[in-house]
């Protein structure tokens, strides 16, 4: 039994976790051989004094011992192995989040020590962890560009894990819903737009030739790609024939008027050519050609005139005039309804189509009248000037034309977008459609919006579509600015001032639903 005894205390002592501690890592060392001489002389002695029993007991109980042991001397005797292993278990996270650059500028040496501090003195499970990188880190380092784009997708990432949408993907959302018109509805309203058009021409043609109209065409948002939802509008340019020697253009802001953007067709020659040499001298307004006469004389002989009722019947359409609006005294339009052909099974006209009529004077870049077009040495590619019949109201300016910037503003609109892949143009759908569901924005017309779009163009900032949210956002911010100061000057007519004939309340109440949606640009969205 001494020996026995004997045999415990060396075990005792060959066993403490100091010595261990000393000797390394590998259990195999000398403490352990005079372990294994210590149990086979306990149990070379026990067999003896216990029998074979008492053996087999004590062999158990020292195996139990035994485990004991080796629980308390596998602790990690090195830290700097500890560092590794948590290295080492920290590598998936370095794909998507690496180690700050404070961590490796010249601090390897102290970096080490206080990692060996840490081991001894906080549990196994908490020396694991290693600092993680904060997004803020990535911003202040020199490749930004890439960072941002992590930031992006760690954003989007974000999003997934809630489960609610980024903006991004609910503005394209909206734009395939509600926005984007099939290439098989806009081509079939085309055709309607086409076949009235075609009665309106042969009725010009035979019952009012006392009209010198030039070839009807067509344009407006449907035609040009930018209608946004089932709002189909299409514009029925009817061009006025004037006499290059009889007529002469002054900009309106050179006169009295002092009216940007507009201008006067004035009746000159009167002494060698008197009145009634040009057909459209019976609508003169104090020598100038008025735009409200010519309308009011287009609506007596096109709208009230034509049995529109049998004309729709014959085209399988319904064609009637619109309703004369009391804001926009010379708008001339027609409502057709017709039936969608994608939807076979529907017998009903589901379908709306407003053509409007709008006459107008085409003008030389020089601002001299322009001859038809294939008269003269003037060609076809040559820009002109539009003037059409929308005086701006008031008092004294029935004889004001209004220039449009609209083919321009849409040619530029269509470069840019080409030249880098923009998002110009959707972004100018979506603004359509959000002003359109809101009666507050109403007065936001596509005159307006495109206008904030080319001056924002201006920016150098990234226009693809992947940038629509960001870019969505800056143009309500840089819309309800506008709004703030009541100025918005037209793109190519700085002149111009496009939020002239809105009041003041009008505009404060359209800049605090702008401003209160700048938090949660999606309220915005609606159906």
């Amino acid at each position: 039994m001494a020996g026995v005894g004997g045999g415990s205390g060396s075990a005792s002592g060959a066993g403490s976790p100091t010595e261990a501690g000393k000797q390394g890592t590998a259990r195999g060392g000398a403490a352990d051989r005079g372990l294994g001489h210590a149990v086979d002389f306990m149990l070379s002695n026990a067999r003896l004094v216990l029998g074979v029993g008492g053996a087999a007991m004590l062999g158990i109980a020292t195996l139990a011992v035994k485990r004991v042991y080796d629980r308390a001397v596998s602790v990690p005797s090195s830290p700097l192995k500890q560092v590794q292993t948590s290295r080492a278990l920290a590598v998936p996270l370095r794909g998507a989040c690496e180690e700050p650059a404070w961590l490796t500028l010249g601090h390897g040496s102290s970096l080490s020590r206080s990692m060996v501090e840490l081991s001894q003195e906080r549990p196994r499970e908490e020396c694991i962890e290693l600092p993680l990188k904060s997004p803020s880190v990535d911003c202040l380092q020199n490749d930004s560009s890439t960072h941002c784009i992590q930031s992006q997708v760690s954003e989007s990432s974000r999003s997934v894990l809630t489960g609610s949408p980024s903006l991004q993907e609910r503005l394209l959302l909206y734009c395939h819903k509600h926005v984007d018109i099939p290439p098989a509805h806009a081509a079939q309203a085309r055709q309607v737009a086409l076949d009235v058009c075609g009665e309106l021409r042969a009725f010009l043609r035979s019952r009012r030739p006392d009209l010198p109209l030039a070839e009807p065409s067509l344009g407006g948002a449907l035609h040009e790609g930018l209608a946004a939802g089932r709002c189909y509008h299409l514009a029925l340019a009817l061009p006025l024939t004037l006499e290059t020697r009889l007529w002469t253009a002054v900009p309106a802001e050179d006169t009295l008027f002092s009216c940007p953007g507009h201008w006067l067709l004035r009746r000159d020659n009167t002494e060698y050519f008197p009145r009634g040499a040009s057909a459209w001298d019976r609508l003169l307004v104090g020598g100038y050609l008025s735009p409200s006469s010519v309308t009011d004389v287009l609506r007596n002989g096109l709208l009230d005139s034509m049995n529109w009722p049998v004309i729709g019947a014959l085209l399988g359409y319904v064609v009637r005039p619109a309703l004369q609006s009391h804001s926009e005294p010379g708008f001339l339009a027609l409502e057709v309804l017709y039936r969608d052909d994608t939807m076979w099974l529907n017998e009903q006209l589901n379908s709306k189509l407003t053509l409007e009529i709008l006459p107008r004077v085409e003008l030389t870049e020089s601002g001299e009248i322009a001859p038809p077009p294939g008269v003269g040495q003037d060609k076809e590619s040559e820009r002109r000037r539009i003037l059409i019949a929308r005086p701006p109201g008031g008092s004294g300016s029935e004889a004001l034309w209004r220039e449009s910037f609209r083919a321009a503003e849409v040619a530029h609109l269509a470069q840019l977008d080409n030249t880098d892949h923009g998002c110009r143009r959707m972004a100018l759908c979506l603004l359509k459609s959000v002003a359109r569901a809101h009666d507050t924005l109403a007065l936001l017309d596509s005159e307006i919006l495109r206008s904030l779009l080319l001056h924002a163009s201006d920016e150098p900032v990234h226009w693809g579509r992947t940038a629509l949210a960001e870019r969505f956002v800056e143009l309500l911010q840089r819309l309800v600015g506008c709004l703030e100061r009541g100025l918005l000057p037209a793109y190519f007519c700085p002149q111009k001032n496009l939020l002239k004939g809105i009041s003041e309340a009008q505009l404060d109440e359209m800049g605090f639903l702008l401003y209160s949606a700048l938090g949660k640009p999606e309220t915005l969205l609606r159906a």
